[in-house]
């Protein structure tokens, strides 16, 4: 704001003027337009599918580096098992 008011000597007044038209329609806002209450559902839909598959792949997490080179590009390793793969864990 210090840096405006060379510029234009009445920016404190306009931004003072806009916070407090701000607040004011917040404050009607809030008072007048009302959140619908929340009603209760008999499951979370398609989202508890989605966590039951998320918590399912996790297990196989770390295999997975191995599982995309043994199956995706086993010419990368020269064989399609795990052991010969130099950059896989043992």
């Amino acid at each position: 704001m210090a840096m405006f008011c060379s510029g234009f000597p009445l920016a404190p007044a306009t931004a003072f003027i806009n916070n407090a038209l701000e607040v004011r329609l917040d404050a009607h806002k809030f008072l007048v337009y009302r959140r619908a209450f929340a009603e209760e559902a008999a499951s979370i839909g398609t989202w508890g599918r989605t966590n039951k598959a998320a918590a399912g792949t996790e297990q196989w997490h770390p295999y997975a580096p191995g599982l995309y080179h043994r199956f995706c590009c086993p010419q990368a390793c020269g064989s399609s098992s795990f052991k010969s793969c130099p950059w896989l864990l043992s």
